[in-house]
């Protein structure tokens, strides 16, 4: 292989990895945010089952993310 095909490749899998550090930094933002909100509705209240959902759906896509950096590390 080339040298500059190498280099490609190499940038190529770090800006791949800084967009999943990215990725995981959005998405844990918006479990803390929707988290607050929920909390904000207060333990007396019933918490809306459309956030829930929607926080439960961040935290698998945060849990697919870090499985799928440990499986590339292997």
């Amino acid at each position: 292989m080339a040298k500059d095909q190498l280099i490609y490749l190499h940038t190529t899998k770090e800006q791949h990895m800084t967009n999943l550090e990215m990725a995981k930094q959005n998405i844990s933002k918006r479990i803390d945010y929707f988290t607050k909100e929920a909390i904000k509705q207060g333990y007396g209240e019933r918490i809306s089952q459309n956030t829930m959902n929607y926080v439960y759906g961040l935290k698998e896509a945060l849990e697919m993310i870090e499985w799928a950096e440990l499986e590339s590390d292997v």
